[in-house]
């Protein structure tokens, strides 16, 4: 078997928990990384979903405005033209 000297046994140990160690560092970059991609996927649904209540709600909403000022002007021509012809 070759003979070692310790001073190189050692500095192959420092390398190689250095090693280990910034792998380690890359783990858990790794792992933040993937969640920093699981929050922008939530957000992007949320605004998704944001959207399409916004759409829903105008869908909706819209027919019932034009329906209540329809029917305002008529009550308001309907009053106008009765007083006017008394």
């Amino acid at each position: 078997m070759p003979n070692i000297s310790d001073e190189f046994r050692d500095a192959l140990k420092e390398a190689v928990a250095e090693v280990f160690t910034d792998h380690s560092d890359f783990m858990s970059h790794q792992a933040t990384h993937e969640e920093h991609h699981k929050w922008i996927s939530l957000q992007i649904e949320r605004e998704r979903t944001r959207e399409e209540f916004r759409r829903g709600l105008l869908a909706k909403s819209l027919p019932g405005i034009v329906w209540s000022l329809l029917a305002a002007g008529a009550t308001t021509f309907y009053h106008a033209f009765k007083d006017h012809w008394k």
